[in-house]
């Protein structure tokens, strides 16, 4: 192992394409390395990496899976990397199974010698353009050179009066994901933001000392362009960003994927959503939306790989009663979270789909293996009380109907029995009564 990045440090490591690999005259990784890093809190994956060009002392501009460049601080002093490994001559990275490499042949990337060539190239402008204003993580901003860092002129001091000009509607968006920041999510640029001169890129420090790139998105080129004709799709999306100080409690901030498309991953949206029950909420009973979200994230990971689960589980074919209008639903709520990027708990009317697929899966809770009995051991039923054991008895063996709303319906029922009994008594005393007159 050490031999390989002594090799790949002194540029005479066997590059995995058929042009030649650069070294770079002041030492470091050679230029079209392919790396596979290990990320702290992410044991699990390894992540693949083309070096592109050198930054500063340890810090790099390497070419990612999604086609993205982002700034790497390829050291073991880096905190957030645990482990380096670089590309063996034959192929392939010693002591990392293929299954647990994100490489670029998994994410579907398949790269030519010119396209790795233009990626270069494309760095290279991008590190020149970026001239003095580099900063190396590893210099604290007091002996930083002059225009590098703080707030006190050159290139930061452009930047922020750049972006103390822009249109309310032009947003930063994270290219990549980095601990709680999410690729699409909303940055505002500040002080520790260095914008690439004359391009839409920017390096961005966040608060535990990362670094993430930026890419910037002018909704008001869209609006030029819907004057000119364009689809409408692009003023939609630009009155969707709300400016400061306007808040609606049924939406979501607008969150893009890197090709700037909006998108919200579907786990990501459901811890965004708040159950917040207004005074003057129309749908009596408990509020299930939420509940119905994390189980179809816990059965399926969305809602339509749900229906897909739960079709299965209940066997039954497409043409049986409430199985097409179970798929509209979820198609709903998934398109409505993912894309609307709407707070499904703060509109009333997704509580009526809630409960529209809770009473599918109440109808149909026959089928479930559970349920029917398919699972007893026979007359001594040691199966009967199962789902006690493995603490399933919230759903009653996956049933897919919130616990307050069968605890609700429940206490109504009884209240409306009792009321039925109530009123037959007195039908009957009446009568009764009616029969003792003379």
């Amino acid at each position: 192992m050490s031999s390989l990045l002594d090799q790949a440090l002194a540029g005479t490591q066997p590059a995995p394409h058929s042009l030649p690999a650069l070294p770079d005259p002041r030492g470091g990784f050679q230029t079209r390395t392919r790396l596979a890093l290990l990320l702290r809190g992410d044991d699990s994956l390894w992540h693949e990496r083309i070096v592109l060009g050198r930054l500063d002392k340890d810090s790099y501009a390497c070419l990612t899976p999604d086609l993205e460049i982002s700034q790497e601080l390829l050291s073991f002093s880096n905190p957030e990397i645990k482990g380096i490994r670089v590309m063996r001559g034959s192929g392939g990275y010693l002591g990392v199974d293929p299954g647990e490499l994100f490489s670029f042949d998994a994410a579907g990337t398949v790269l030519s010698d010119a396209d790795i060539a233009d990626w270069v190239q494309e760095a290279g402008a991008l590190i020149q353009a970026m001239g003095s204003g580099r900063v190396d993580p590893s210099v604290p901003a007091s002996e930083a050179p002059s225009g590098a860092a703080g707030p006190g002129g050159g290139l930061v001091a452009d930047a922020l009066l750049a972006a103390s000009k822009q249109d309310e509607r032009e947003v930063w968006l994270a290219a990549e994901t980095i601990g709680n920041t999410v690729v699409g999510s909303i940055v505002k640029p500040d002080s520790n933001t260095r914008i690439v001169p004359g391009s839409d890129r920017a390096i961005h420090q966040l608060p535990g000392g990362a670094y993430i790139c930026l890419r910037r998105r002018v909704l008001k080129e869209e609006r030029a362009k819907e004057k000119d004709g364009a689809s409408a799709d692009a003023q939609r999306d630009e009155l969707a960003v709300l400016p400061e100080g306007r808040v609606d409690s049924r939406t979501l901030n607008l969150a893009f994927d890197v090709r700037g498309a909006r998108h919200l991953e579907f786990y990501n949206g459901i811890q965004l959503c708040r159950t917040n029950r207004g005074n003057d909420w129309p749908i009596l009973g408990p509020m299930t939306v939420l509940w119905l979200l994390l189980y179809m994230h816990r059965n399926g990971g969305a809602p339509t790989a749900f229906y897909q689960r739960w079709l299965a589980e209940v066997r039954l074919g497409y043409g049986a009663a409430g199985v097409a209008e179970h798929l509209g639903l979820c198609k709903m709520f998934e398109i409505a979270l993912v894309y609307d990027q709407l707070d499904l708990c703060a509109n009333a009317s997704f509580e009526l789909g809630a409960r529209r697929i809770q009473a599918i899966h109440d109808k149909w809770k026959h089928k479930l293996p559970s349920q029917s009995g398919l699972g007893a051991t026979g007359a001594t039923g040691l199966d009967d009380d199962m789902h006690l054991l493995l603490e399933t008895s919230a759903t009653r063996g996956n049933l897919g109907v919130a616990p307050e709303l069968q605890r609700w319906l429940a206490d109504e029922s009884s209240k409306e029995a009792n009321a039925a009994k109530e009123r037959r008594k007195a039908r009957e005393e009446r009568a009764l009564a009616s029969k003792g007159k003379p």
